[in-house]
């Protein structure tokens, strides 16, 4: 599908999806199957490719972020059973100490927390792993080798890819984003939706915030969430990356384009919380476009 719509609307894709290794007692995959080979024409990367890359979970196997109780597929009682291709290969990438987990390929995840970035030809160009997992991603997920960034045609220029949660309050993916000199910055993501606390609410303000929790509204809340998790990019610095030319922020930082690709809907009785949004980032944060809490479809946002 990734593919498909690149193809059609001529453009780069991120998705992200639960990626599941080969376990003990699956065959083997047929000649052509899964994900098509990754090219390292189009990026700078830190891990090398795997020797072959796995289709994803089926449906009954999707994990989210909602409850570590509703997880699908338990992790094998013992890792050596996996097969070592995967591990032989993250253990061959070449790394950067400042992005490297060391003894991430020993994890006893049964797969990796994942994201595609697919070119407009269609083209897997990067199949990135996440690190510094969250709470729910612990009981199946393994770490990936590091946080990543891929240099594209302007004016996309420096990318990098995020997964979903991590603790935030180090801000490890957005410090990277940082130092990299990160020009766009995408997330994939399922966020549910927020339980508030309203008892200290009056009675106008709650009535007030039970109108803004309608499926045509954004979620304000992750919104804000989201931009303080990047905090790095947006509070001005003297040692941030010279901005390129045509995109400084009015204190002559860096802009950087976040983009949150967020599920929406219900499943299984879990909401997410939806909202999709495009912000800019420099010496404050503009959002750009955000879609509501129910919305599904293609946000187009001018960021230039």
């Amino acid at each position: 599908m990734s593919s498909e719509i690149a193809q059609r609307l001529g453009c780069y894709v991120v998705a992200g999806y639960p990626e599941r290794l080969p376990q003990p007692g699956d065959s083997l995959a047929p000649e052509g199957y899964g994900l098509p080979s990754a090219s390292t024409s189009a990026s700078t990367s830190i891990e090398a490719p795997p020797p072959f890359d796995p289709p994803p979970l089926d449906d009954e196997a999707i994990i989210s972020s909602a409850s570590v109780a509703q997880l699908a597929i338990p992790p094998p009682s013992d890792s050596s059973d996996l097969p070592p291709s995967f591990d032989e290969a993250t253990a061959q990438a070449t790394t950067t100490p400042a992005t490297a987990q060391d003894g991430a390929h020993k994890t006893k995840g049964i797969g990796y927390n994942s994201a595609l970035l697919v070119g407009p030809s269609g083209d897997l160009l990067c199949n990135y792993r996440k690190s510094f997992l969250y709470d729910a991603d612990r009981p199946w997920a393994r770490e990936g080798p590091g946080f990543r960034y891929f240099d594209l045609p302007p004016p996309l220029g420096r990318l990098v890819i995020g997964v979903c949660m991590a603790p935030w309050n180090a801000y490890e993916l957005s410090g990277f984003v940082k130092r990299v000199g990160g020009d766009t910055f995408v997330v994939p993501m399922n966020w549910l939706q927020p339980e508030l606390d309203e008892s200290d609410l009056s009675d106008e303000e709650r009535e007030e915030l039970e109108n803004l929790k309608g499926p045509e509204h954004p979620c304000l809340s992750n919104l804000n969430y989201w931009a303080a998790r990047c905090a790095p990019l947006h509070d001005p610095s003297p040692e941030y990356s010279r901005p390129p030319e045509g995109r400084e922020g009015n204190e002559g930082s860096k802009e950087v384009v976040f983009v949150a690709a967020n599920r929406s809907g219900v499943e299984r009785g879990t909401t997410f919380s939806g909202s999709s949004a495009v912000m800019r980032f420099g010496p404050g944060v503009e959002l750009v476009e955000a879609f509501s809490r129910g919305k599904e479809g293609v946000l187009i946002a001018h960021v230039l």
